[in-house]
């Protein structure tokens, strides 16, 4: 035993306790979200040259900790990351859909309903053509349709402005976490500079970065100093301590600021515009050709019709798309023409009103397999992306437990490795007591 046996000693014992301070602070931060679990590297010493007087040798210095290090895998992190942005994008896709299948209303209650109640009310008049009460539930049926096919309109007009509200708030938070990941950025390239390990935040940058994928497919590469660079397709949303806005035109979609170059979307990002360039749209368009079919075919036969005062009927209908489909205003109970003569037993014209649902329009179709198709597609896209949604779930879930195994923090793991450090400690500090005795009484036997 010798001075270097102290030394050697004092190493071990700041070697071990450093690790228990590592291990303690992974325990602490058990339930963090976004903490990356740490671990102490460490390393021989740097040797001691030998003293003058001593023949030339190597003299053994103890242990040193190296350095701190993050327990993260970049590749578990961009799998995870990219199945981020298909999961929300397909979440996005999932609650639009859903939205878009209540549209047309309950069966009983909705477009549907109304449709039939509506040839049914002509094939009511077609029984009594003559009652005035049986005219005014015609009139009545086909004003409830008629609301019925507004209300799917505006609601879709509604889900289109909370889609383009929550679009803009997406880039808004895109924007917000560039700026924020271009500060982190500058902040960490200090710390490496400095020779400090910055893992506090490198793991705030991890936690932003997660939230950015989910919003927009995002690719990422680091340098040396640990400064991370995000790319947007080619363009860089991040790049070293600067940052790119993504904007959007009125009526348009996301662009780059800097360029006006459009923006690669993706993502939840990219779910929000493609339901409002396709999704939606398609949804009004088909409504618009479900009014236009039901006016033209019911105001074409009821002109060909007669009313009990003997006048060609006129429109029934009035408007140029679902969102302003009106009854008539010009229509009472005794405009209603179901007849082709002004006898009041004639019920030729109600009989072909009520078959109206059936007769296609060139180009077009029947009012009735129209609203079937549209139903049939709402409910048929609103299972899939469904389905999609959990399948690409389950698969974010699998990810993301493969990159916890790696970052999260085990307490059984680190209640084994706090005990293996605390038994390191104890043994350098019975190695430094020795040595102290044992350079005691040398001093003392040879003071005598």
């Amino acid at each position: 035993m010798s001075w270097n046996s102290l030394q050697i000693g004092l190493s071990g014992t700041v070697a071990a306790r450093r690790a228990m301070e590592v291990i303690s602070e992974n325990v602490a931060n058990v339930n963090t979200d976004g903490y990356s679990r740490r671990r102490v590297e460490q390393a021989v010493a740097v040797r001691l040259s030998p003293m003058g007087s001593e023949p030339s040798r190597e003299i053994e210095a103890g242990v040193r900790v190296a350095r701190v290090t993050r327990m993260r895998d970049a590749l578990l992190d961009n799998a995870y990351r990219t199945q981020s942005a298909s999961v929300a994008g397909s979440q996005v896709r999932a609650d639009v859909a859903a939205r878009a299948e209540e549209v047309l209303g309950p069966l009983n209650s909705g477009v549907q309903d109304a449709m039939g109640d509506f040839w049914s009310a002509w094939e009511k008049l077609a029984s009594n053509p003559g009652d005035v009460a049986t005219r005014y539930e015609v009139l009545s049926a086909g004003d409830r349709l008629a609301t019925q096919l507004r209300n799917s309109a505006q609601q879709i007009h509604s889900i289109e402005r909370l889609m383009t509200d929550r679009r803009n708030q997406v880039v808004d938070q895109i924007n917000e976490y560039s700026r924020q990941l271009a500060q982190l950025n500058s902040q960490i390239g200090d710390a490496v500079f400095r020779g400090a390990a910055p893992n506090d935040l490198l793991d705030e940058r991890d936690v932003l970065l997660d939230k950015l994928s989910r919003l927009l497919h995002l690719t990422t590469s680091e340098n040396s100093a640990g400064v991370t660079s995000v790319y947007v397709g080619a363009f860089p949303l991040v790049d070293g301590v600067s940052s790119l806005e993504i904007s959007t035109p009125a009526g348009g979609s996301p662009v780059w600021s800097l360029n006006g170059s459009p923006v690669e979307l993706s993502g939840q990002l990219g779910a929000m515009q493609e339901a409002l360039d396709l999704t939606l749209p398609g949804v009004e368009s088909s409504l618009d050709e479900i009014a236009a079919v039901l006016r033209q075919v019911v105001n074409d036969q009821h002109r060909l019709g007669v009313t009990l005062d003997g006048a060609a009927g006129g429109d029934f209908f009035t408007g140029s798309s679902a969102a302003d489909l009106r009854l008539s205003s010009s229509l009472g109970p005794r405009d209603v023409a179901a007849g082709f003569t002004s006898a009041s037993a004639d019920n030729g014209n109600a009989l072909v009103m009520a078959d109206l649902g059936t007769r296609a329009v060139a180009g077009a179709g029947a009012t009735d397999a129209l609203l079937l198709d549209l139903a049939s597609r709402l409910g048929r896209n609103a299972v899939s992306t469904e389905q999609m949604a959990r399948v690409a779930t389950s698969t974010l879930s699998t990810a993301d437990d493969q990159r916890q195994s790696g970052m999260g923090v085990n307490l059984d793991e680190e209640m084994a490795d706090l005990v293996r450090y605390q038994r390191a400690y104890e043994a350098s500090a019975r190695v430094m007591q020795i040595a102290d005795e044992m350079l005691e009484r040398l001093i003392n036997l040879n003071g005598r």
